[in-house]
């Protein structure tokens, strides 16, 4: 069972398959429903800076593996895209992810010379009601842009980069006592 006050010694002792699992679970612990779905620039001011490296990295690659970024762009336009890219990049370089930094430097100057297409497939799909504003969005970005966001689909991101920068920083993932 892990401990969710015991970030040092819980991060130290469990199996790298885990530990994110673990961090999800603090942060569940920690914070209230409102504030983990409270937009992204509101959520990163109650939680300690590790999770500000953690929380972007592993909501942009669910993303890109899921759909692609176009779908990450188009669920996030007008909520918090660009605080959640500008995070992920700060983030993916501190923990030595230069592939995956630069993969987000180049969506995040792709999407802004599509940003008003983005906006544009929007407007139709709420206006119509169905999702085929969404598919041509797609198909868009992919044509594009698709090359651009390969690196955030190696699916080692975690193994390699993020699992050991949390075990060198597992200190930076202790919530204040309240």
């Amino acid at each position: 069972m892990w401990d969710v006050d015991d970030v040092l010694g819980s991060v130290a002792r469990l199996p790298d398959a885990e530990v994110e699992t673990f961090l999800f679970s603090c942060l569940e612990r920690n914070c209230t429903p409102g504030q983990i779905n409270a937009p992204y620039l509101e959520f990163r001011e109650v939680i300690p800076e590790g999770f500000r490296i953690f929380n972007p990295t592993t909501f942009i690659e669910a993303e890109a593996c899921n759909g692609s970024m176009g779908q990450f762009f188009w669920n996030r336009l007008d909520w918090d895209h660009a605080a959640l890219m500008a995070d992920g990049i700060e983030a993916y370089e501190r923990m030595g992810a230069t592939l995956q930094a630069e993969a987000l430097r180049r969506c995040a100057a792709a999407f802004e010379a599509l940003e008003s297409e983005c906006r544009r497939y929007k407007a139709i799909e709420a206006r119509v009601g169905d999702h085929q504003a969404f598919r041509d969005w797609l198909q868009v970005w992919e044509k594009r842009c698709g090359a651009d966001e390969d690196p955030l689909w190696d699916l080692d991101i975690g193994q390699k980069y993020r699992i050991p920068w949390i075990r060198r920083n597992a200190e930076l993932f202790i919530f204040p006592k309240k």
